[in-house]
């Protein structure tokens, strides 16, 4: 940054206004995409294990970007992971506010309150996330798995059978049909 800030002075002292004016817009881009490459590095750092360091650069990236729901969905998987499931809800809410109907949002707030202990209002966020996005393919996986937990394998099947009836050219839900009724 501190040669553009030379270069800069040094357009200006010239009087070269255009190579000034070239170098203002090419450090306001800079400064436009700083957010974006503070949230990607916290998601690069969640990645590595370090969650403090990736929960550091998300904050940073939410000030800048208050209503990006990527940020608030990274935080809430990292807060998970870590055991803070107050801390992890209260994000995957703010996520929620701007992205009402994300499949990875809602299945994200469904694993918290898993975490949490609150089957229930998890199995009606499954439900809600399948109603929303009829192919995402974790939100069933975890929803038949509270059938079977509950001893519901009926219930299991008909999910399936509605999901192969709705969508009959995929072939997950036909292989997990197969599957279920095999049990």
């Amino acid at each position: 940054m501190r040669a553009e800030i030379k270069n800069l002075k040094a357009a200006l002292e010239s009087a070269d206004l255009k190579m000034a004016s070239e170098l203002i817009e090419k450090a306001e881009s800079q400064l436009q995409n700083y957010p974006i490459l503070i949230a990607l590095e916290g998601v690069y750092y969640a990645q590595r294990g370090f969650f403090e360091e990736a929960l550091s650069a998300l904050a940073i990236a939410s000030q800048a970007l208050p209503r990006d729901p990527g940020i608030y969905y990274n935080m809430a998987i990292i807060l998970r992971t870590t055991g803070r499931l107050v801390a992890a809800e209260e994000a995957i809410h703010k996520a929620l506010r701007f992205s009402p109907l994300s499949p990875l949002v809602l299945f994200e707030l469904a694993q918290i309150q898993t975490a949490k202990g609150s089957h229930g209002e998890a199995i009606m966020t499954l439900l809600k996330c399948i109603q929303n996005a009829n192919l995402f393919f974790p939100a069933y996986i975890a929803l038949t798995q509270y059938l079977l937990l509950d001893n519901q394998p009926k219930l299991a099947v008909k999910l399936y059978e509605t999901a192969v009836e709705g969508a009959p050219s995929e072939q997950f839900f036909k292989d997990r049909l197969q599957e279920l009724k095999g049990l």
